[in-house]
């Protein structure tokens, strides 16, 4: 057996200690960093979250027939879905070869800063005749000032960034000026006809 040092040991083991507890430092620096600068985010946006909103689906049923309409529910509130934060994109059809189930979970964003999350469940069918279905088997919300702490707390925050980076280069890109130079030139032709007319 080889022969061991112990006052090496003794060294190494207290080198080992002093890097843990210098590590477990600096994550939680990092961490309250992380929580600060996505505070200051949902803070600075909070402006423009009701552009950014949208419906959110928690039920769905699918007739695979064609003769039946399809059906979906929606939450009561608005949200913007922070992509990155749940499975893909919401609810996720398994690989079945003819059916199977549906399952996944979403995390939005609420108008007030709070956090919608959703657990969802169903399944589905590649039969003709049978039907496609899913819901919201679980909600939690989480107020908004709870939200920092659930998105760094969970590793979301990145994706939370990135999500709400998208949502605004998307409005701003989108059809919001389009939809301002028409409302304007139907308040010009509404505005000359009450000239007309006075």
């Amino acid at each position: 057996m080889k022969s061991v040092n112990v006052t090496s040991l003794e060294a190494r083991t207290n080198a080992v200690v002093q890097q843990t507890t210098e590590l477990k430092a600096a994550i939680a620096d990092e961490q309250e960093q992380r929580a600060a600068l996505l505070s200051v985010v949902l803070t600075m946006i909070k402006p423009a979250l009701p552009s950014l909103l949208s419906k959110i689906q928690i039920d769905s049923v699918h007739h695979n027939d064609g003769q039946h309409q399809d059906q979906a529910k929606y939450h009561a509130r608005r949200g913007l879905r922070l992509d990155g934060c749940g499975s893909k994109t919401g609810p996720v059809y398994d690989e079945g070869d003819r059916g199977g189930a549906i399952e996944g979970w979403d995390v939005f964003l609420l108008d007030d800063g709070s956090v919608l999350e959703l657990h969802y469940a169903g399944s589905w069918s590649a039969y003709d005749r049978d039907t496609d279905v899913w819901t919201v088997e679980q909600e939690r919300t989480l107020p908004a000032d709870d939200a920092v702490g659930f998105l760094v707390g969970e590793g979301h925050d990145k994706a939370a960034l990135e999500a709400i980076s998208v949502a605004l280069d998307k409005q701003v890109d989108g059809k919001a000026k389009s939809r301002i130079k028409a409302a304007r030139e139907r308040a010009d032709t509404i505005r000359a006809i009450l000239t007309l007319l006075s």
